[in-house]
């Protein structure tokens, strides 16, 4: 039977990961992924074990093994990379006065990827950062352009609910969120209880709105 595991890589964005029997992780614990055949560090979040709910991610891959103290090491340089990357996305989003509202990043284990999410509220050409960074740190750049609420799904969390966000778990799908049923469910799409973590309206109020569509209607045809 095949056993899975959630880990958080290092830009915080989950992977769902299959873990070979009897393999035994302390949380936290740092591991070697392959996911998409580049190898990527992550930290154990917890099991998907029978009986638990199953595991939702953004991304899905395998266990490798365990990091070693040479692994470590390149962690540690990885992480001091990806803040020069980083100061030198911002440097370039200054100079250029574009808005970032979001950024994540990440090196693989080698660093011969460096992965960039990025949300921006206009279209913006980021092609001369990218060529930029390629240079810098000789290596390739995996951008994607994300919304806020495809940044929440991919780094998971809790909604104001205490459930895992649907974002995560795609129990709503990507049907887009109507104004209109916001104000059904809360009154008013400005209200606090509309928004979810993202800043943008919650996407469980289409699922609510489609939920209690047919005992609206069950009750009309009653009437």
């Amino acid at each position: 039977m095949e056993n899975w595991a959630l880990f958080v890589l290092g830009d915080g964005v989950l992977a769902k990961c299959a873990l070979p029997e009897g393999t035994s992780i302390q949380t936290d614990g740092v591991c070697i992924l392959d996911i998409n055949d580049t190898s990527e560090f992550g930290r154990f979040a917890g099991n998907c074990g029978p009986g638990r709910r199953m595991c939702h991610a953004y991304l899905t891959g395998s266990f490798s093994n365990l990091a070693t103290e040479a692994d470590l090491e390149k962690l540690a340089g990885n992480e001091e990379a990806v803040k020069r990357a980083r100061a030198v996305f911002m440097k370039w989003a200054d100079e250029n006065q574009r808005r970032i509202q979001s950024l994540r990043m990440r090196f693989s284990v080698r660093r011969e990827a460096l992965f960039i999410h990025v949300g921006c509220p206009e279209f913006v050409d980021l092609r001369p950062v990218v060529e930029m960074l390629e240079k810098r740190f000789q290596t390739k750049t995996r951008l994607r352009m994300m919304s806020p609420r495809d940044i929440a799904g991919a780094i998971g969390g809790t909604g104001h609910c205490g459930q895992t966000l649907c974002c995560s778990t795609g129990v709503c799908g990507r049907t887009s969120v109507d104004v209109r049923m916001a104000k059904q469910q809360s009154g008013s799409p400005y209200d606090f209880a509309a928004s979810g973590v993202c800043g943008k309206l919650k996407c469980c109020i289409c699922y609510e709105a489609q939920s209690a569509m047919p005992e609206a209607n069950s009750s009309a045809r009653t009437e």
